[in-house]
């Protein structure tokens, strides 16, 4: 399996190719098991500000492009992702607590 820090790298290189205006704070990448048991990585990418609507709308290629990556490096797992903007991360951790 790949390290998350090559897998964080590649997300980066791929919201930067296909969402040229989101600043990119941080990649977080862990493993996790979804609901039908498998093992797959949930994958967060926060942003200074929310990207403009028409870049957010990429997100599936964001998501397809690494699905490709990451069966090229023989690692099956899929990946769920989730875009916030620092504010939107903020709130979801304070709806958390």
């Amino acid at each position: 399996m790949v390290g998350q820090e090559l897998m964080k790298a590649e997300v980066v290189e791929i919201v930067r190719g296909l969402m040229p205006s989101a600043d990119v704070v941080r990649v977080d990448v862990e493993p996790k098991t979804d609901s039908g048991g498998d093992a797959s990585l949930a994958v967060r990418i926060v942003t200074q500000q929310r990207p403009p609507r028409e870049e957010t709308a990429r997100l599936a290629e964001v998501v397809d492009k690494f699905r490709t990556w990451l069966i090229a490096h023989d690692d099956e797992r899929f990946p769920y992702f989730r875009l916030l903007s620092e504010d939107e991360e903020r709130e979801v951790e304070r709806a958390d607590s």
